[in-house]
Parts: structure tokens; C-alpha cells; sequence
């Protein structure tokens, strides 16, 4: 799997500097694990966003953009579930 389109999107978010802790941290750990390929699918999925923010200040991790197919980005979000931490809002 490619991760580039994620480390971008992080790095459009002002998460630059942990995006390149993650990358190169994550070469290989993740291959491994038994969920990895619906992990992977999900990630690949996911559809342009636009104009990303992110706030993890606020009582819930929060996330906004602009995307144009929703329902596409639920269904990649959802491709991710369980979620152990939270809460979330998108």
C-alpha cells in the first residue's frame, strides 16, 4: 500500500512534522497485522478532501474539509471501525 495520499493529507492538515514520525515509524509494522488489508482498501478509498482542519483540543477529536461524494468518505471511515479512541467528529 502506498501511504502517500494519507502522509499529503496530514501534511495539508498542519501535521507535517507527525506525518514523518508516522511514516517512519510505520515501514513495515502494519503489513503484518490481520487487519492491514481492509485497513489498506479503506485508506485507498478515500476520496479527495479539501481545505482540511483539524482540532484536538476540543472534547472530541475533530476533523473538517470539503469532500463531494460523502457517502464515499463514510463508507472509507467506516472501513476503519472499530475506533478504540474518541470521540470523533467529522
Amino acid at each position: 500500500m502506498k501511504w502517500n495520499h494519507l502522509w499529503r493529507q496530514l501534511d495539508r492538515a498542519g501535521l507535517g512534522r507527525w506525518a514523518a514520525q508516522l511514516e517512519e515509524r510505520s515501514a513495515g509494522w502494519l503489513i503484518g497485522h490481520g487487519d492491514y488489508p481492509r485497513w489498506s482498501a479503506a485508506l485507498a478509498n478515500l476520496p479527495e478532501i479539501r481545505k482540511i482542519s483539524a482540532d484536538f483540543t476540543a472534547p472530541a477529536v475533530t476533523l473538517a474539509g470539503q469532500c463531494e461524494d460523502n457517502g464515499a468518505l463514510r463508507a472509507a471511515l467506516e472501513g476503519l471501525m472499530p475506533w478504540r479512541k474518541g470521540p470523533y467528529r467529522f
